[in-house]
């Protein structure tokens, strides 16, 4: 119980948003759960909750030393997680819970081995993790949870596939992903994350349309990013985020009229 308490102190530290200090300072928070996990797990190897407990441990380990830019150092904690999830996953493949922390750990390490230059290992870490989270959408298809998972591990291969040069390989998973998005924001038209997802997936699936030479196609997907930030910007003028989406959006319009000519309707945008 107190390990707990660490790590929802360690999670809501400004440590998680910036500032040397306070990375310092969630990582002593995170090392002291670690301690106490790793207790509690080495007195009782069958206690499922207890070897949740030290792999969720590993995790934050690894996610601040990420944020600190000790990449290493988070794939050794991030490989230690993934290890003990193998293993809960395997002993129950019907707890849903222990599927879906090992998908996360697939795509987490995944994300660590990207910035390590990994990039055909990294490839593998997020196909497993998407195997395993269209798993689980088969499981119950109304969990607009696992839906949105399954789209964010589309969208991670798209974005290291693109990153590689692979644009047909992206493209194909930008579609995949975006498809999940039109529908979630489709089902849930007031929630502001489905909203600025479906934003995202029309932005990036511009982008690589763009890269392949398909100007008119790219411009269909920012004007509809465009439009979806638009409501977002004027839904909260506070939200810094979705004006800067905005402008974001009005930038990559603008970049693409000028390309095809059209230099009036370009500077509207800008």
């Amino acid at each position: 119980d107190l390990g707990d308490v660490f790590l929802r102190i360690g999670a809501t530290s400004p440590g998680d948003v910036g500032g040397e200090g306070t990375l310092v300072a969630a990582r002593k928070l995170y090392e002291q759960a670690f301690q106490i996990a790793q207790k509690l797990a080495a007195a009782d190897a069958t206690d499922a909750q207890a070897q949740r407990d030290l792999s969720v441990s590993y995790s934050k380990l690894g996610d601040v030393s990420l944020r600190a830019g000790q990449t290493q150092e988070a794939l050794g904690h991030y490989q230690k997680t993934l290890e003990i999830r193998q293993k809960l996953a395997a002993a129950d493949p019907t707890d849903v819970q222990a599927q879906r922390d090992l998908s996360v750990s697939y795509s987490k390490l995944g994300d660590v081995l990207r910035q390590c230059g990994q990039v055909t290992e990294a490839i593998r870490q997020y196909q497993n993790g998407l195997e395993l989270f269209w798993k689980l959408t088969l499981v119950d298809p109304t969990d607009a949870r696992a839906q949105r998972n399954l789209s964010v591990s589309y969208q991670r291969l798209g974005d290291v596939h693109l990153q590689s040069g692979q644009v047909t390989e992206a493209l194909a998973e930008y579609q995949q992903g975006l498809e999940i998005r039109e529908k979630l924001a489709a089902a849930h038209p007031t929630d502001a994350q489905a909203q600025r997802d479906l934003y995202v997936a029309y932005l990036k699936l511009g982008d690589v349309l763009l890269r392949s030479g398909q100007v008119t196609e790219a411009l269909g997907q920012y004007q509809k990013a465009l439009e979806v930030s638009q409501k977002l910007a004027a839904a909260d003028t506070t939200d810094v985020q979705a004006q800067r989406d905005l402008s974001i959006s009005c930038g990559r319009l603008g970049d693409v009229l000028l390309q095809s000519g059209q230099k009036t309707e370009a500077v509207g945008q800008y």
